[in-house]
């Protein structure tokens, strides 16, 4: 299978994925990361509680997310992981991907969440769960609705309707993502994805359906 352009970028992991970063008019977050962030109770959850602050590098998501798969110390435990790259193929923010609740510093170095615009975006699927290292300012598991709809659907500034229509997910197991060395990955839209995980996306209708 011939890999497309987008899953080039998803596998270079030296390519930042952000050009521009958060809206000025945004207040910061100055609240410091807890204990009490509940995350699920398996290896997978607590290797990423783990490396959440010591193996994150900003604007690069992919490798990231590369680095936790390769230095996982039991990778049987990561079987049927998924690696889901996520693109904007519609003309909102020039083809930008519009993300909120996404990791950021003020000036002063405090940890704050705040929305970013990126080329792309990587993160890990396992079991329902989302692994986002940008994802809020600690560790967090989101089931895939929630986070989907935290991350990208409550947007400020794009239509639902628009994301779930222009936003493609390419799916790529995530042993095979760390390789590099082939590509079986299937591609849709955020629409078909979510639909898949039985998500509830009528409220993101724009009219009502007849």
């Amino acid at each position: 299978m011939k890999i497309a352009a987008f899953t080039q970028r998803l596998w270079n992991p030296k390519m930042p994925a952000t050009q521009a970063t958060s809206s000025p008019e945004k207040l910061p977050e100055t609240k410091e990361p807890t204990d009490q962030v509940q995350l699920s109770q398996n290896p997978v959850g607590d290797r990423f509680r783990e490396v959440f602050f010591r193996d994150y590098q900003e604007r690069m998501c992919g490798q990231n997310i590369r680095r936790f798969i390769t230095q996982f110390p039991d990778p049987k435990q990561l079987e049927g992981a998924k690696v889901l790259g996520i693109e904007n193929k519609g003309f909102s923010y020039f083809g930008m991907v519009r993300a909120m609740n996404t990791r950021d510093t003020n000036s002063k170095g405090e940890l704050r969440v705040t929305d970013k615009n990126w080329y792309h975006h990587v993160v890990l699927e396992k079991d329902g769960k989302i692994f986002d290292f940008d994802y809020g300012i600690a560790p967090q598991t989101p089931g895939v609705e929630e986070y989907f709809d935290t991350m990208f659907l409550k947007c400020d500034k794009v239509r639902p309707a628009e994301k779930l229509k222009d936003y493609r997910i390419q799916v790529i197991d995530a042993q095979e993502y760390a390789n590099a060395k082939k590509d079986t990955s299937t591609h849709v839209s955020m629409r078909d994805y979510l639909t898949g995980w039985g998500a509830n996306l009528e409220r993101f209708e724009t009219s009502p359906k007849k």
